[in-house]
């Protein structure tokens, strides 16, 4: 039920300018990546600012952060208290507003993360916990990679105990989870986010546990048109999930395309993003960041596989 998401918008990060550090040796490259050159970043470029999604504030001045539970409550538009629409950082140069709703077709609906958007979380969830942290939804042995779920980051390297925090890109408590896709009912659209003629440098990913655990098993979900629809299993399936990166300049072109895998068993492959994974980009003047998915499993809306992906640690200059 990915594409039937309630969600009510998306908070703002307040994050302040921070020198690249480098990366960690545990950082693997994935093998699929379009970069202008292979040179590491510089570990003294003052002019560098690192978005890792720490430090927190939202337009509507509320806690950021996804909430109170997994599901992510706070993000849909019929949320009790204020729904948080966008992120951005300390001085504006990084911003991300969740999309405006269309549908029906034509419609005018404030904007909502149920139509695409970046959400903040801490959530670390990659299991069922011991009781129903949502009594009036489903719980069953696949809860945990359900959309009840979907704030959670699936990260082996965790060494953090607890539902949340440590899960982050070495180690912090935060990171971005990203959802959406152009479908074609026109309901969901990609997400994206602004940033002011800067260099792209790169930026860390990370499968959600949603994502991961329906790679793994498949699901059923119920799309716009009330039909249940079935997500494979790509492992048994043999098939692939791929990110797509898109960087556009100020009048909209596009500098830069990279399309790398989040899974992928073809051909005897036995790949799946587990651990934060540095995506190098090198795209100068961009103007706006937005992310798509394509795989193996398509049916008539789009990728029946979860839209979905944690990002961290994106390095602007």
């Amino acid at each position: 039920m990915k594409k039937l998401l309630r969600f009510a918008a998306c908070g703002f990060a307040l994050v302040a300018a921070a020198t690249f550090t480098g990366c960690s040796n545990e950082d693997a490259l994935v093998d699929n990546f379009d970069a202008a050159d292979g040179k590491p970043l510089s570990r003294s470029a003052s002019s560098q600012v690192v978005i890792d999604f720490e430090d927190l504030m939202s337009f509507e001045g509320v806690d950021v952060l996804a909430g109170p539970t997994s599901y992510g409550r706070n993000y849909y538009s019929d949320y009790s208290g204020t729904q948080i629409t966008g992120i951005m950082n300390l001085d504006g140069s990084f911003t991300s507003m969740e999309n405006e709703g269309s549908w029906p077709l034509g419609s005018d609906i404030a904007p909502s993360y149920m139509f695409g958007g970046i959400a903040v979380s801490d959530w670390a969830m990659t299991s069922n916990p011991s009781s129903n942290p949502n009594p009036d939804k489903p719980f069953n042995k696949d809860w945990w990679y359900s959309e009840y779920n979907q704030m959670s980051v699936y990260n082996t390297a965790r060494t953090a105990t607890g539902n949340r925090g440590g899960a982050g890109a070495n180690g912090s408590n935060n990171f971005g989870v990203v959802y959406g896709f152009d479908d074609s009912y026109g309901y969901a659209k990609e997400a994206s986010f602004d940033i002011q003629s800067m260099t792209l440098k790169s930026l860390k990913i990370c499968n959600t546990a949603y994502t991961y655990g329906v790679i793994q098993n498949g699901n059923t979900w119920i799309g716009e048109n009330g039909v249940e629809v079935t997500a494979k299993s790509l492992k048994d399936s043999k098939g692939y999930f791929n990110l797509i990166i898109k960087c556009f300049d100020a009048s909209g072109n596009i500098v830069k395309r990279i399309e790398t895998p989040l899974a992928d068993y073809r051909n005897g492959k036995d790949f799946c993003v587990t651990t934060w994974t540095t995506i190098p980009v090198n795209a100068a003047n961009v103007d706006k960041v937005q992310f798509g998915f394509w795989g193996s499993d398509i049916h008539d809306g789009g990728p029946a596989t979860p839209c979905y992906v944690a990002i961290d640690d994106i390095v602007l200059e």
